[in-house]
């Protein structure tokens, strides 16, 4: 059974929904459909009815749906939930000194789906916080700060006076790229010197695989499992598996996941082959539009062919050839390759929306008294060997 709270100031209902409430609440679906559009286009697909049914379908267990109704019964406002706990973490090069972990709600898509009331935003998160009391937070992973939502980043609860706004690490460049009306017009955005370097390098890896290099994309369930096998040795050999560990690999819960995917529609992978053998993947989906991003590695043995660029030169013109999407999504996160093949940057970040307690007053500013020590140490060593 949903969670209802009723805020008599405001005359609003906050209902937490389980994903089975979900699928048989037609009115909900058609409402949560209509209000998407106020989502940013790059996290639209997070933020969906299609997003939430698959990670309910892949083991969403702890999965909630905020719906959010007015005083005449209207929903004004959807947030889909995924109930976890969360890190302050204290680290210093990676290394994990300390964290403080916290009772939260991760907001799928980072930004509520809201009707055109200016206040909806503050108000369904200060509801959230009131259905659901064990919270300690509200976690917005990828947050547009450029956006409407980008609010919920400058202070909180000035309606309720339940939650605050926590930002950590602080901005980051997004990285997208607009694809435009064909591949010739999109390279001649980049470099000549880029340009041809790529091409070079292509060149050079189809002559190291004998005259072979194929891109096979991946986009159906039978597909899934031989792609995760191939994307699984690639990955052992990378810089990824390497410095973080194990990202991918030919489980029952990866086969799950994309074989979900594939079956709504969503899947969109490539493998990149040398010589018949696999050398780089991406693990991607596309949805409305948009190419989104996922999980990608290359061998590092062939580092000096750059199978890397290879890939993303040949992915980009397989998406231009056909059900060109009109935005390729590189998500959170900055990188050499993300600024070589995109053409546009925003600006996101994450954010923590506090309840306001004692506890979360003391982790927020110990955690950002820590940021700032290791901005200062940081700014001493650069000034020290400058000098």
């Amino acid at each position: 059974m949903p969670t209802t709270i009723q805020n008599s100031a405001e005359e609003s209902t906050l209902e937490c929904m389980s994903p089975s409430d979900v699928a048989s609440s037609q009115d909900v679906r058609l409402a949560w459909e209509r209000m998407l559009p106020v989502v940013h286009p790059l996290n639209r697909l997070y933020a969906s009815p299609v997003w939430f049914d698959h990670l309910h379908a892949v083991g969403g267990s702890d999965l909630r749906l905020g719906v959010l109704r007015d005083g005449e019964g209207r929903i004004t406002g959807v947030c889909p939930l995924l109930l976890q706990q969360r890190a302050l973490t204290f680290d210093v090069a990676g290394r994990v000194l300390a964290k403080t972990t916290m009772r939260s709600a991760m907001m799928v898509g980072s930004e509520p789906v809201v009707s055109d009331d200016p206040e909806a935003r503050r108000r369904i998160v200060g509801e959230v916080f009131r259905a659901i009391p064990s919270l300690d937070c509200v976690y917005l992973d990828a947050l547009p700060l450029e956006g409407p939502a980008g609010e919920l980043a400058c202070g909180g609860g000035a309606l309720f006076g339940s939650y605050s706004s926590y930002v950590s690490p602080g901005s980051r460049p997004w990285h997208w790229t607009e694809l435009g009306d064909s591949f010739e017009a999109y390279l001649n955005e980049m470099k000549g010197k880029t340009r041809y370097t790529i091409r070079k390098k292509i060149r050079e890896l189809r002559n190291h695989g004998c005259g072979s290099l194929e891109l096979r994309l991946v986009d159906s369930e039978d597909q899934v499992g031989g792609f995760l096998e191939a994307a699984e040795r690639v990955a052992q050999k990378s810089w990824q598996h390497r410095v973080l560990g194990r990202r991918i690999g030919a489980t029952e819960a990866f086969r799950r996941e994309l074989g979900d995917l594939a079956a709504r529609g969503l899947l969109r992978s490539y493998l990149l082959e040398c010589g018949g053998e696999p050398c780089a993947f991406l693990a991607g989906y596309q949805h409305d539009g948009v190419y989104q991003y996922g999980e990608t590695a290359f061998d590092e043995s062939m580092g000096d062919l750059s199978p890397g660029s290879a890939l993303h030169y040949l992915v980009f013109e397989d998406l231009f050839r056909h059900d060109k999407p009109w935005a390729f999504n590189f998500g959170v996160g900055d990188a050499p390759h993300k600024r070589r093949f995109a053409n546009r940057e925003s600006v996101d970040t994450t954010v923590f929306l506090l309840r306001k307690t004692p506890a979360n007053r003391i982790r927020s500013a110990g955690h950002a008294l820590f940021g700032w020590q290791k901005r200062v140490v940081r700014w001493a060593l650069r000034r020290k060997v400058t000098k």
